[in-house]
């Protein structure tokens, strides 16, 4: 299922709150947590697309969150936080989507 919805704010580096109330985890990736090292610095990097409208690819749930596939401004947020080094890809899984 695809979806678009706004992104209000970002959590923590990998979960986002959109303006539709749905809460997405971005897919294929892990970020630290805001309290861990790294974690604030992550969360800014994902808040830089606050404002943005996304289109997400729905891969599951998880906690009560959507896991999506996500772009934004044309940008695929997870490849994103990586290249940024803020998210390691979680080959677990992305299958190695991010790999290349």
């Amino acid at each position: 299922m695809i979806f678009t919805c706004m992104i209000l704010l970002a959590l923590d580096g990998d979960t986002k709150d959109c303006d539709d109330g749905r809460r997405v985890r971005l897919w294929g990736i892990d970020a630290p947590e805001i309290e861990q090292t790294g974690g604030t610095v992550a969360q800014e990097a994902l808040g830089r697309f606050a404002g943005a409208r996304a289109t997400c690819e729905a891969k599951g749930r998880s906690y009560g969150r959507t896991v999506g596939k996500c772009k934004a401004i044309g940008v695929d947020m997870s490849c994103f936080l990586i290249g940024s080094g803020v998210a390691e890809e979680w080959i677990k899984f992305s299958g190695g989507a991010y790999s290349q």
